[in-house]
Parts: structure tokens; C-alpha cells; sequence
């Protein structure tokens, strides 16, 4: 019995998981693939897409992180919010990063490092 119900706890959770809502579509001022740039030994891009979805890969070493789901805008602040599951890791649950129009999005990495998400 113990065995049927985790059985079908698992069915209904990856069930859930596919069923889960579309992202809202977006303006296309911000839409495209960017690239890090300014933090050295760092590779990361970033795709925004006028659906309301996003993929995003970080690679530092031998650390690799991925991330998907969905992302907005209010204001200067554009927020990536991951559609993880237990069976797919994020590298987040929510990232937030700044817009500055002349250069990119803006990213807080950590001890004082910012980078540049820049289009190309």
C-alpha cells in the first residue's frame, strides 16, 4: 500500500509540474540572447525570449548551472523566475537584475562584483 501511494504522489507531482502555467508574454524591448561580459573566468548567457520564457547557463570551473522558466520586467528590474523541479535542478528559484539601457542587464555576482548581460 505504502508503495501505491508514492506511486501515484510521484504521477500527480510530475503531472503538475508539466501542467504548470505559460509564462505572460512580454514587450520585445529586452528580448535576445546576452552574453556576461566584465568577470573573469566566467562564462554565462542568457536568452530572453517575447514569450515570457528564459534560458539561462552559468559556468565558473568545474561548475555548471542552468536555469529555465519565466521572466518579467517592472521598471528598471527584469526578474527570472525558475520552473525547477525535484527531477530538474535551477541554478536559482528568482534572479533579479537590473536594466541599464546603454549597456545591458546589470548582475550582482557576489562580494561587491557586478557583470554585464550584454545583447548580441
Amino acid at each position: 500500500m505504502k508503495i501505491l501511494f508514492s506511486i501515484a504522489s510521484f504521477i500527480s507531482f510530475v503531472t503538475s509540474a508539466a501542467l504548470a502555467a505559460p509564462c505572460a508574454p512580454v514587450g520585445t524591448g529586452l528580448v535576445g540572447h546576452y552574453y556576461l561580459e566584465g568577470v573573469l573566468e566566467v562564462g554565462s548567457e542568457l536568452l530572453l525570449r517575447p514569450d515570457g520564457s528564459f534560458e539561462y547557463m552559468l559556468s565558473y570551473g568545474n561548475v555548471d548551472q542552468v536555469a529555465n522558466g519565466c521572466w518579467s520586467q517592472n521598471g528598471e528590474v527584469v526578474s527570472l523566475t525558475s520552473s525547477g523541479t525535484f527531477f530538474k535542478p535551477q541554478a536559482f528559484k528568482q534572479q533579479d537584475l537590473k536594466v541599464n539601457t546603454a549597456n545591458g542587464l546589470v548582475v550582482d555576482m557576489g562580494n561587491g562584483i557586478e557583470g554585464i548581460y550584454a545583447i548580441h
